[in-house]
């Protein structure tokens, strides 16, 4: 028999397309792809895992991880920085460091009094005038000092006596002094740092991971806090800042300082001359301020301030002192001192942002026209920009400003909106637009606005929903389809005239509450359950409803009910407003009809209730057409034959007034550098290209904690 050879077919070489396919993300440019891991979708621990499991990506894994480290006086955190600094791989990736602020009081570790009073003489005096033991308590609270002293490399202070407060200092330097030459060798290793951060620790951060131990936090240590304001910030004044000092005659400098105070009381009394190298090659200064009773205790900072020759972005914030320096001349002294010394002069200076910050209308144009030939971006937030003022600017010659920003001190302050465009083009025209300039200067003393605040429903959810329950919401900034979503987060319903109330009604609450039975509660249960019952099978019964869009080109609104047989539930949106017609002829639109009439007893007595498609998601809908924005949802579809034409006089939350729609259409704006035309979400920056939340007075990438 002849044999037959078998050749194995090949498969064929993949395309190229194929090839791409296979290695998916990884074909892409690095740039690209650290773009797609920074999304604040991808948690820090999807990170790891990528990091980890996919070697084509470490590097850009890396490179975020690694983007931003931490040190305190805890232990733990003192391991993990020498850690990546011993690294290199790790240490190149290094552009931030946070120092968490913890300068724990003398009295955070205060023991106790037993609980325990049977053997206690609570009428003689001695037992209230005797010292509290730690013997006293050792059987009912944890003894706190043991485990300060295991979780902190400095030696914490816990005797308020003067004898023990300068034994414990005095081991306190000892330890920084020990630990300084690592940390220097440390910054040594990281090439890339840029930018240096100072802030309060989180008070929820747990400083023991015992499973069995107390679980002791900052705000422990935080709450007791007896501190003097030359021992807060000891991280910046100890460590921080003589490494920038150091640092600053090397090719690569500290060019990023974010400071916030730590206490209630500001600490900058501590900067001293031998920290003004460290301000010379600075280009970023971010300070937030607590309360300092004498604008003279700023001389220290104004004298670095001027040191910083390179400075090209200021903010000054005093935020954190509501009683900053007093009233009236008093505080805005505080300008003169930081920003109008005879020597200031910041030739390169691009943008100031003042937050809460007091300062006169001459003192304002001073300081601008002083700065005009570099200045582009001004931004003044709660700090009552007056209409004069905006006025007077535009008086400056060589002016030219790209972004301007007045945010108000309050949702409710009395002001006045002009749009950041309008304001610029006045400005940059040296006053052209005639019109403004009379409006200015008729209602000199008004606040001017330029952008509404809003909180970002991500980041900021709580904030979002305390901030949007008023009928205002509109006008505050938050759009509708984003009052919708925070009304379903936090269990509310709003009716035609934008109240909210919460789901639910009055009858839901148990009715045996001891002696309010005698007041009649329990005889009004029948009636609360018939109204209860009733309102159920309204909603039960009504309809679900879709809406579109013509598309004969006309753009007409359609709207039609869906059955519960007509797909699977949840398709369309829920009935939100019914229009009742009472028997004896008058109508209304609600959710319920006992909001209009006492009697209304329903249809066996002619009343009549019938569904409407009308609501906020059917206004959601029209003002997203409307203004431009896109609102898709699976059922906001091209209308069925069925359909019924929307008109404008059948709607009850169709506003009465000429303007129509426009009267709650808020103005948007977003402040500079997150783009334009968008609605400006609260406290955000971007650093050398990278998106920074502003958290608790300093700016980082990552805000999970705060």
């Amino acid at each position: 028999m002849k044999s037959v050879s078998i050749t194995p077919v090949r498969p064929p070489n993949p395309t190229a397309t194929e090839e791409s396919e296979r290695r998916g993300i990884t074909v892409l440019p690095s740039e690209l792809i650290q773009q797609i891991f920074a999304d604040t979708r991808i948690s820090r621990g999807d990170l790891k895992s990528l990091r980890l499991l996919c070697r084509a990506v470490t590097e850009e894994a890396t490179q975020l991880l690694f983007y931003r480290i931490c040190l305190s006086k805890l232990t733990t955190d003192r391991h993990a920085f020498l850690n990546v600094a011993t690294r290199p791989r790790l240490a190149r990736a290094v552009r931030v460091l946070a120092w968490y602020e913890l300068a724990e009081g003398e009295l955070s570790f205060s023991p106790l009094p037993n609980t325990s009073t049977a053997n206690l003489d609570l009428a003689n005096d001695d037992y209230w005038n005797s010292p509290l033991r730690a013997e006293d308590s050792e059987d009912s609270y944890p003894d706190l000092v043991i485990q300060a002293r295991d979780v902190f490399w400095i030696p914490t202070r816990t005797v308020p006596e003067p004898d023990v407060i300068d034994e414990t200092m005095d081991a306190q330097i000892a330890a920084i002094e020990e630990f300084r030459p690592h940390f220097y060798a440390a910054l040594d290793a990281m090439p890339s740092l840029h930018t240096v951060i100072t802030q309060p620790m989180h008070p929820y951060r747990r400083l023991t991971k015992s499973l069995t131990g107390y679980p002791l936090t900052a705000q422990l240590l935080q709450r007791g806090m007896m501190t003097t304001q030359f021992q807060m910030n000891e991280g910046f004044y100890s460590l921080l800042g003589p490494a920038m000092a150091r640092r600053s005659s090397t090719n690569t400098p500290i060019t990023h300082l974010h400071f916030a105070d730590e206490g209630h009381s500001a600490s900058l009394i501590r900067l001293r001359p031998s920290f003004l190298p460290a301000f010379a090659p600075l280009t970023h200064i971010d300070f937030c301020i607590s309360h300092l009773g004498n604008p003279l205790d700023l001389d220290s900072l104004s004298a670095c301030l001027r040191a910083a020759v390179n400075l090209t972005h200021l903010r000054l914030c005093s935020e954190r002192g509501t009683s900053f320096f007093g009233h009236g001349e008093e505080r805005k002294a505080v300008f003169d001192i930081l920003l109008c010394h005879p020597a200031a002069h910041w030739v390169r200076l691009y943008s100031l942002h003042l937050d809460d910050l007091w300062f006169s209308t001459v003192q304002l144009l001073r300081f601008v026209r002083k700065h005009a030939s570099s200045l582009r971006c001004l931004r003044a937030d709660s700090c009552s920009l007056t209409a004069v003022a905006v006025a007077n600017l535009a008086e400056i010659a060589g002016l030219r400003l790209k972004r301007f920003a007045a945010l108000p001190s309050s949702a409710h302050e009395d002001n006045i909106y002009i749009s950041e465009a309008r304001v610029l083009a006045f400005v940059n025209s040296s006053g052209a637009d005639m019109a403004l300039g009379q409006a200015l200067r008729e209602n000199a003393l008004a606040h001017v606005r330029t952008h509404a605040t809003v909180f970002d429903l991500e980041r900021w959810a709580t904030g979002a929903i305390c901030d949007s329950r008023g009928r205002d919401g509109l006008r505050r900034g938050y759009n509708v389809n984003e009052m919708v979503v925070l009304d379903l987060e936090n269990g509310d319903v709003r009716d035609e005239d934008g109240h909210v109330y919460e789901e639910g009604g009055c009858w839901e609450m148990p009715f045996e509450r001891g002696r309010f039975e005698m007041h009649g509660v329990v005889e009004e249960h029948e009636e609360y359950a018939n109204e209860q019952a009733s309102h159920l099978k309204r909603c039960r019964e009504a309809p679900h409803w879709m809406w579109g869009r013509g598309n004969d080109g006309r753009g007409d609104v359609y709207y039609w009910a869906v059955e519960a047989e007509d797909g699977p539930r949840g398709i369309g949106q829920l009935t939100e407003m019914w229009r009742f017609e009472h028997r004896n002829g008058e109508v209304a639109f609600g959710e319920d009809p006992l909001e209009f009439w006492e009697d209304w007893e329903g249809s066996e007595a002619g009343d009549v209730a019938e569904a409407t498609p009308f609501g906020w998601e059917f206004q959601s809908y029209l003002l997203g057409q409307r203004s431009g924005q896109s609102t898709p949802n699976p059922w906001r579809t091209v209308p069925e034959e069925r359909a019924v034409q929307y008109y404008e006089d059948q709607d009850a939350m169709y506003p009465t007034g000429q303007s129509g729609w426009s009267e709650v259409l808020a103005p948007r704006g977003r402040i500079w550098p997150n783009g334009e035309d968008d609605e400006y979400r609260e406290r955000s920056v971007e650093i050398d290209g990278e998106e920074m939340h502003w958290n608790g007075g300093v700016y980082s990438r990552d805000d999970g904690l705060w």
